[in-house]
């Protein structure tokens, strides 16, 4: 979409060494509200997941003024011009080296995703013109949908991370290591490119 008001915008992935703290919690559906401690669940084999939404005021009486105070929140820093919603993430992964038989393996690999969605939420909304009202329903939801999407590609890597470590082998645990770093880092070139094509989608 190629609309002045669907300018959106993905965090930055960062692949720190150690599994964060909080427990996991059910991803929510799109538009929902989950707080970071709201429970626990795997969604995935092999990761936990940990979902929030942060809901921000954004207000203004059309949507001229939504606009502008949805850019004025500077989500992304002044680096990256207007970005109207964000999804923060952080992925981590940690595992136990075993030797023996004449090679390494991982005795146990854990994946964890931490996911912080951030979206407006329209102030003056009940009180605004039908056609504004109408409006913001498009708005939000086609920003929900593309901000969930950089979600769902988070989640869908880490998956494929854990698959793609689980049974790694070598003959050594340095070589083994070494082998799972380069993993790593292709698994987080390949999700910059996915996050790429998706907000290139709705410049």
């Amino acid at each position: 979409m190629n609309r002045a008001l669907s300018v959106f915008a993905a965090g930055v992935l960062a692949l720190p060494a150690t599994l964060p703290g909080p427990a996991p919690v059910p991803a929510p559906a799109p538009g929902g509200e989950r707080p970071a401690g709201g429970g626990s669940a795997t969604l995935v084999e092999g990761v936990h997941i940990v979902v929030a939404e942060r809901r921000f005021p954004a207000e203004g009486r059309v949507p001229e003024g939504v606009v502008a105070a949805v850019e004025a929140q500077r989500l992304a820093g002044d680096a990256r011009g207007a970005v109207h919603g964000l999804t923060r993430f952080d992925l981590s992964r940690r595992w136990q080296l075993q030797a023996g038989g004449g090679h390494c393996t991982f005795r146990g690999v854990e994946i964890a995703v931490s996911l912080t969605i951030e979206l407006p939420s329209w102030t003056s909304q009940r009180d605004a013109a039908t056609v504004h009202r109408r409006w913001w329903e498009g708005y939000i939801a086609d920003l929900t949908a593309h901000e969930y999407a950089h979600r769902d590609v988070v989640i869908e890597a880490a998956g494929q991370l854990y698959q793609d470590l689980r049974f790694l082998r070598a003959a050594t645990c340095q070589r083994l290591t070494h082998r799972a770093q380069r993993v790593v880092h292709r698994a987080r070139e390949a999700m910059e490119v996915r996050h790429a094509a998706i907000d290139g989608a709705t410049r």
